[in-house]
């Protein structure tokens, strides 16, 4: 009792202090860029993570008294700063065929990485939710879901520049890819 009061407070506490930030987005129906003010909520526990499934449940865009309120599908390109003071940008990504879903970009160029958060539970507002990559390469899309195995994907995919596919299996986490698919993208 006491641990479900205490996790309905913090949840509260989290709410309230909605992050107004100001974000740059592309709706679906229309190719103008549009700069306003969202509410995205932080991370219940700490203030300076980011809830990425604040899209799936919907946020508020404008001025307080005008919030109009979006889904992940009404937009094409959302781009905007967080807490850390890191540049995000979520976009959808037709190749993909996840219609009306929206996908970090990690990275792009010659092989493009792209994250989908979702969240295995229906009552997402605690922000527990997981995480599926894909990378792009041309044509050849490489899914890696939730804990997947992506050393053999992934050298798989890199297996034209060998020198690179061999760093893949001293790859721990998502720094390690990011210097790996950069060095693939340069030469």
């Amino acid at each position: 009792m006491k641990k479900t009061f205490a996790f309905i407070l913090l949840s509260i506490i989290s709410l309230a202090k909605a992050q107004q930030t100001d974000i740059r987005y592309i709706p679906v129906i229309s190719t103008d860029t549009i700069s306003t003010k969202a509410n995205l909520y932080p991370h219940v526990l700490s203030k300076n993570k980011f809830n990425p499934l604040v899209f799936e449940n919907g946020f508020k865009v404008g001025e307080r008294r005008q919030a109009v309120r979006l889904w992940d599908k009404d937009i094409f390109y959302l781009e905007f700063t967080d807490r850390k003071m890191n540049k995000r940008v979520f976009r959808q990504i037709p190749e993909l065929k996840k219609n009306g879903k929206l996908f970090e970009v990690m990275l792009q160029g010659d092989v493009s990485w792209y994250r989908r958060y979702f969240s295995y539970r229906a009552d997402t507002w605690d922000a527990n939710y997981e995480h599926e990559d894909y990378f792009v390469k041309g044509d050849e899309i490489v899914n890696i879901p939730v804990k997947g195995r992506y050393k053999k994907k992934l050298k798989a995919l890199l297996s034209d520049k060998p020198e690179i596919a061999k760093e893949v299996d001293q790859m721990v986490g998502d720094r390690d890819i990011r210097e790996i698919l950069e060095k693939y993208n340069s030469k």
